[in-house]
């Protein structure tokens, strides 16, 4: 049985790590510019209005002994075309509190209106479009010094 030196180990598996990272980017792209976009897009202009109420609001939980924060709060609307639904937002909102909401029939859904606009004022520096990028860039740099050192 063969013992490979770090060096040796390094230098097989850096190209696949730097093809892994290049791909898992390019795939991030494609879907925050196919799909997610898209969809954020159809949720602007074709999605009707709606008004949901909090139902639940961030709080400590005790999780096998430990504390853990949960970070989502549940809005509850009950839609004319969809009928009752559920979504979950980030934050800490006040329970009872009214949300604004944009339901879409074609997509059986709702989302919150102010995630619809965060997304649509970010883009194209979305959290998916910037960890795609940076997948990339450290493909490319990889890439990069595994050359360098040959």
């Amino acid at each position: 049985m063969d013992v490979f030196a770090p060096r040796q180990l390094a230098r097989a598996v850096l190209p696949w790590l730097a093809l892994l990272l290049a791909v898992t980017g390019v795939g991030a792209l494609a879907f925050g510019i196919f799909v997610d976009h898209p969809e954020v897009i159809r949720f602007s202009t074709m999605g009707h209005s709606a008004i949901g109420r909090v139902q639940t609001s961030p709080a400590w939980q005790s999780k096998d002994g430990r504390r853990g924060f949960r970070n989502r709060s549940l809005i509850t609307v009950d839609d004319s075309e969809l009928g009752l639904q559920t979504v979950s937002v980030y934050g800490e909102l006040a329970v009872g509190a009214t949300v604004p909401l944009l339901c879409l029939t074609s997509a059986r859904r709702c989302v919150s209106a102010d995630e619809v606009r965060q997304h649509l004022d970010m883009w194209p520096l979305t959290p998916v479009m910037l960890a795609g990028a940076v997948l990339i860039a450290l493909a490319a740099t990889l890439t990069y010094a595994a050359r360098r050192r040959r």
